[in-house]
């Protein structure tokens, strides 16, 4: 394993997708990765949900007082992000060859999917540079 230092930079565009850059510590190697996480509609809205039941910290909620309007708008806001980036890029945003690494957490805990994500991470992060 190098002894240098090297540099994460995440960030979260969407929901679904996280981008991370790898540098070293002379920022002359860059390696970027995407990684996109998804979960079957049912079980986000169910997600989404329990979480408005809570203290809401969501830009939305208003009006969603069920699991059934949680999963019209979750279904409503997936096609409309799809056409923006369409539009814009003329990419779909859920086909799955645009990443790098894909993982469905439709049953899995928080804790498992950080756990897959960062040993995804890491064996890109040790790789740059070698």
């Amino acid at each position: 394993m190098p002894s240098y230092k090297k540099y994460l930079i995440i960030s979260v565009v969407l929901s679904f997708f996280v981008s991370c850059t790898i540098k070293d510590a002379e920022f002359k190697n860059e390696k970027e990765n995407r990684k996109y996480l998804k979960v079957e509609e049912k079980e986000a809205a169910k997600r989404v949900f329990l979480e408005l039941q809570g203290e809401n910290k969501r830009n939305e909620g208003q009006n969603l007082d069920s699991e059934e309007k949680v999963l019209k708008s979750i279904i409503a806001r997936g096609k409309n992000d799809n056409k923006i980036y369409m539009d814009l890029y003329g990419i779909d945003i859920r086909d799955e060859k645009h990443f790098d690494f894909v993982l469905d957490t439709t049953r899995l805990s928080i804790e498992e999917v950080f756990e897959k994500v960062m040993e995804f991470i890491n064996s890109k992060v040790w790789a740059l540079g070698e």
